[in-house]
């Protein structure tokens, strides 16, 4: 009989009781009488069943609606975004909160194929376009101005028109700053608006902040 444990450090019970007569040390013959009633293996751990295992997140998609109407005007819409639609009658057709819930996107996919002048009045458009958002008794938007076209090109876009504005309660309850974008991708428009808390978020057009970014060419 060997006492448990690996190759390396069995004992037979024989040689015990020998080392025990041999040093005179009581407490191995404790040991031995322990031994004889008999060793058992610590028991098996429990199987893990489907009931024990966490559930995995997964992360809010785009709707198909959604992202045909976004690929007609040149733009992929961000996944891990809650999209909806909104309810008419409304100027923008769909609304989405990253998961942070931080801010919130309003879109508009306005003008499939812009022709002249529109194209040279696009600033004048916009600043309109926030002042319809904003309460003009106690506020006006900010000039209308060209983003960089370096920015344009990480969106992966050809231009984009900014104003910044302040929207009013009907829009906004929660929110009380806003950016709205002018998204130019070849000769399509859309308008996309940004409400948050803080001042200068979105007001450089990044896909993370927008929730949008040109589709690959």
């Amino acid at each position: 009989m060997y006492i448990g444990g690996d190759s390396r450090s069995r004992i037979t019970l024989a040689t015990l009781a020998d080392i025990a007569i041999m040093a005179r040390h009581p407490f191995l013959l404790v040991l031995l009488a322990a031994c004889r009633a008999g060793w058992q293996p610590a028991p098996a751990p429990a199987p893990v069943t489907p009931a024990d295992v966490a559930p995995v997140a997964t992360e809010p998609k785009v709707p198909e609606a959604l992202a045909a109407a976004a690929s007609r005007f040149g733009l992929a819409m961000k996944g891990g975004w809650t999209w909806r639609e909104t309810e008419k009658p409304s100027r923008f057709q769909w609304t989405g909160r990253p998961s942070s819930g931080d801010r919130e996107a309003l879109y508009s996919f306005f003008m499939e194929h812009m022709e002249e002048p529109f194209v040279t009045l696009l600033p004048s458009f916009m600043f309109a376009a926030a002042s319809n958002l904003t309460d003009i008794t106690r506020t006006r938007p900010c000039e209308p101005f060209e983003q960089p076209r370096e920015f344009a090109q990480i969106l992966g876009v050809d231009r984009v028109v900014t104003v910044c504005f302040q929207p009013s309660e009907f829009y906004a309850k929660e929110f009380h700053h806003g950016v709205m974008h002018g998204i130019v991708r070849g000769d399509a428009l859309t308008i996309v608006a940004v409400l948050s808390n803080e001042p200068f978020t979105a007001v450089v057009p990044l896909a993370d902040a927008i929730g949008a970014g040109g589709m690959a060419r």
